[in-house]
């Protein structure tokens, strides 16, 4: 999964590497980055809102320490408030974050600036192939088959995990 960092300092080349791709996504990058703007910005907000909240809670001990009741009980209703728009704020943070997740998941990694363009494999340049080949005999057997035969895996206790050994 690309980086959102990686993303905001190379836009183009990473618009330009998924092309070679024939991808087009640049429209989506941008609906990242805005959704990424959006929750730098709610996430200054949450924590200017929290530090608001402590210094009227430290406000509010002095109060009640000096016998102002009424005033402390006030602001308890203020910090009350703060803190219903703290959760309100969090919970739409949440949402954009999985939106960028949900975004990054469809964008594939980009491939290197020396990979040609093409979208299969076809398309691909061979620079190297080697040219030894394996023939195994008639009687050759795979890889799970013997260990069957050779008694190497317990294929009926790595089904069901033993918690009690932990």
């Amino acid at each position: 999964m690309l980086e959102i960092s990686n993303i905001r300092e190379n836009k183009e080349n990473v618009i330009a590497a998924l092309a070679k791709r024939g991808l087009d996504v640049s429209s989506t990058i941008d609906k990242i980055l805005s959704l990424d703007d959006e929750r730098k910005t709610t996430q200054n907000q949450v924590d200017g809102i929290l530090a608001e909240i402590n210094r009227l809670s430290k406000e509010i001990g002095k109060l009640m320490q000096a016998g102002d009741h009424d005033g402390g009980n006030k602001m308890k209703g203020l910090v009350a408030e703060l803190k219903d728009s703290v959760k309100d704020k969090e919970i739409r943070q949440n949402e954009v974050e999985e939106g960028i997740k949900t975004l990054l998941y469809t964008i594939p990694n980009a491939p290197n600036m020396r990979v040609p363009n093409g979208r299969s494999a076809n398309d691909n340049e061979n620079i190297f192939e080697n040219q030894v080949t394996v023939s195994l005999p008639g009687s050759a057997m795979p890889h799970w088959d013997l260990a069957k035969k050779y008694d190497l895996i317990d294929f009926i206790k790595a089904k069901e995990p033993n918690y009690n050994a932990l």
